[in-house]
């Protein structure tokens, strides 16, 4: 398995995480800032080229009843985007991400609104390691 790509959409900024060769363990990587919605898809595949990525996991923020949102139509948008540039993309729930990195960082002694940077990334690495949880548990299932 090659490495994958994990990305939580945001109108200002892409939390961005990156799993190991095994697709094991998911970690932060830098955020990105971006001016507009129209260059988000190009961003995601400059960082996909430079890590040399399999499969893009972006989250799908839906809300709690599992209803879409706007975000959740603009995560479509760039993953049939990513899909038509010849990357593999996985749409996944990110339902609880933001809240459980939020705790995280305050956990931390960190406070989310004052960094933003690393509360976007963490979300990210949440969303990315609920993903390569799931397959590597379907991978370890198909051995018995």
């Amino acid at each position: 398995m090659g490495k994958i790509l994990g990305i939580d959409i945001g109108t200002k900024m892409l939390g961005v995480a990156l799993s190991d060769d095994t697709g094991k363990i998911a970690f932060p990587k830098d955020a990105v800032q971006i001016a507009n919605i129209d260059e988000m898809a190009e961003k995601i595949e400059t960082i996909a080229n430079e890590s040399g990525v399999e499969t893009i996991v972006i989250g799908l923020p839906v809300h709690l009843s599992g209803d879409e949102s706007k975000m959740s139509l603009l995560a479509r948008k760039i993953a049939k985007e990513l899909d038509s540039r010849g990357y593999k993309t996985e749409l996944w729930d990110e339902r609880f991400s933001s809240v459980e990195a939020e705790r995280t960082m305050r956990t931390l002694g960190k406070k989310p609104s004052r960094n933003k940077e690393d509360l976007n990334n963490l979300a990210a690495v949440i969303i990315l390691q609920s993903y390569l949880d799931s397959i590597n548990i379907i991978d370890n299932e198909e051995l018995y």
